[in-house]
């Protein structure tokens, strides 16, 4: 869980400050700003899978079987892409305009990591909360308002449990 994480948090920050770190050359040369904050996405891209190496010889050295549904983790890679990038060219437009956007999203990113289940398993959140009459089913509610959540949890049943992600959690009713 901690890999995608580190992913998602070095590329969010690389691409916040993409644009207006190379002022120099968007003022000098001609050509499309979104690449910046996507080659910063892709940079970090590069290096998780780099880290995803790693992390097979270590599950191989530790003899945790992948099952066929690892073959989702592609998948899963390309939807954390996605996500990824969008979130970056947006918060890098934002920086043009608002320079404390980076650190802004700095603590933002922070409380973000704890409030997502990275480093304790979602089962210890309570399963139903009653506020203001309404019965909440909490570990939906984690899912739907926290993206990253869903993606951390995905890679963790396929990798791990061996079972196929959750790709119907949106789907379902309250």
């Amino acid at each position: 869980a901690l890999l995608p994480w580190n992913f998602f948090n070095t590329a969010l920050m690389g691409s916040v400050g993409s644009i207006v770190g190379n002022a120099h050359l968007v003022k000098k040369v001609y050509f499309p700003r979104e690449v910046l904050p996507l080659s910063a996405v892709l940079a970090d891209f590069v290096n998780f899978l780099l880290a995803l190496v790693v992390l097979f010889v270590m599950l191989f050295a530790f003899r945790v079987p992948l099952t066929r549904w690892a073959l989702w983790l592609p998948i899963i890679m390309v939807i954390q892409l996605v996500f990824t990038v969008g979130l970056g060219l947006a918060l890098a437009t934002v920086n043009v305009f608002y320079r404390d956007t980076g650190v802004i999203m700095s603590v933002v990113l922070q409380a973000w990591f704890f409030l997502t289940p990275v480093f304790y398993p979602i089962d210890i959140l309570p399963t139903q909360r009653l506020v203001a009459g309404l019965s909440l089913n909490i570990h939906r509610l984690t899912y739907i308002l926290n993206p990253m959540a869903s993606i951390i949890a995905s890679y963790r049943v396929v990798l791990y449990h061996g079972s196929p992600p959750a790709v119907d959690f949106m789907i379902r009713t309250f």
